[in-house]
């Protein structure tokens, strides 16, 4: 790959990562947000003894909104593994892009 082919492609996946962690930044924030409504909303459940705390859980919105909460947790660690993978190819474009770069000084 020429040295502006490289160029293009270390930019391109800059903005892909920036995008990735845009995203994680605003699942996590909603997610927080989630997480204290959550408590808030249920704070007389946990208040009570477990036995009354269980028989809500199944027999009420708390159990949907757990749910919710596990599925926004697993989209968070899913974005999580994106990011990372996109540092990591992020990390191997600049070390490209100095080899080739230090060629063409040659």
């Amino acid at each position: 790959m020429e040295l502006k082919d490289f160029k293009e492609y270390a930019i391109k996946t800059l903005l892909e990562y920036e995008q990735l962690n845009n995203e994680l930044r605003t699942l996590r924030e909603t997610y927080i947000e989630a997480v204290n409504n959550f408590y808030k909303d249920n704070r007389v459940f946990f208040c009570t003894d477990k036995e009354e705390l269980v028989k809500e859980f199944f027999n009420s919105d708390i159990f949907n909104q757990a749910h919710y909460l596990t599925i926004h947790k697993s989209l968070i660690n899913e974005v999580e593994t994106k990011v990372k993978m996109k540092h990591s190819e992020l990390v191997e474009a600049f070390n490209m892009l100095d080899k080739l770069w230090e060629r063409k000084e040659k």
